[in-house]
């Protein structure tokens, strides 16, 4: 675990292989920094990866530049669904050469207040990435693979079903925006009853799947997107 509870800037933090989350002897693969402080760079050369007992796990107040060389891989232990990058403030740029991955126990979970750029190589399976406050903002998303039975939820949050895009939603008062989404591959929710994934906010510019784009915009604006029903691109304006 690298931890710090000083306000004060963090200039680098650089691990050559993996950050894995902790076994079963509470060992706890985790980089913890003062949410009132900024981690100007952090590189891991592998993955950030969870465990049965335990998160890989990045926390700081801001986050301006963060490259993971490997994927970001969510537990598969039941009912232990955590942030695995979390910035209470805003992330400069997120760069992840593989893929973020969760599974049918657990969501691999992102939160930020704001975020420039969100870049993965990969594909987005089972992942969750959230912009919190009525203000939220995401720059640009770019996806080099498939984005499956995954959710971008900016400046909303999910009512007692705890589903996105759905009636009992509470839409924030606010200026939330996402600039674009590209993904290179298909995209789709999931085969099971009862789903909601959405890529949701109060305006959204442009959204491109598989090189079609998507007219937004202009106005209040839903599309359904790929094989399932599940899986909808909403803009609240």
């Amino acid at each position: 675990m690298i931890a710090s509870t000083s306000t004060a800037t963090v200039k680098s933090i650089s691990i050559g292989g993996s950050l894995i989350g902790g076994s079963e002897d509470g060992i706890s693969g985790r980089i913890d920094i003062a949410l009132s402080a900024t981690l100007s760079n952090l590189f891991i050369g592998g993955d950030l990866r969870s465990t049965f007992f335990s998160s890989g796990e990045v926390r700081a107040g801001t986050l301006s530049n963060v490259t993971i060389g490997g994927s970001v891989y969510a537990s598969e232990t039941p009912d232990t669904e955590v942030t695995q990058i979390f910035a209470a403030g805003s992330v400069g740029t997120l760069r992840i050469s593989g893929s973020v991955g969760g599974n049918d126990e657990n969501m691999a979970v992102i939160n930020f207040d704001r975020a420039t750029k969100v870049k993965v190589n990969g594909r987005v399976d089972h992942a969750t990435i959230i912009g919190e406050g009525a203000a939220a903002t995401v720059g640009k998303v770019n996806v080099g693979g498939a984005w499956v039975a995954s959710r971008l939820a900016v400046g909303t949050t999910p009512g007692a079903d705890t589903l996105y895009g759905t009636a009992d939603d509470t839409i924030l008062v606010g200026t939330s925006s996402i600039g674009s989404v590209k993904i290179k591959g298909q995209a789709l929710g999931s085969p099971e009853a009862g789903d909601s994934f959405r890529i949701i906010s109060k305006t959204i510019g442009a959204v491109s799947v598989g090189g079609v784009a998507y007219p937004f915009g202009a106005g209040a604006q839903s599309h359904p997107i790929g094989v399932t029903d599940d899986f909808v691109v909403i803009d609240q304006t």
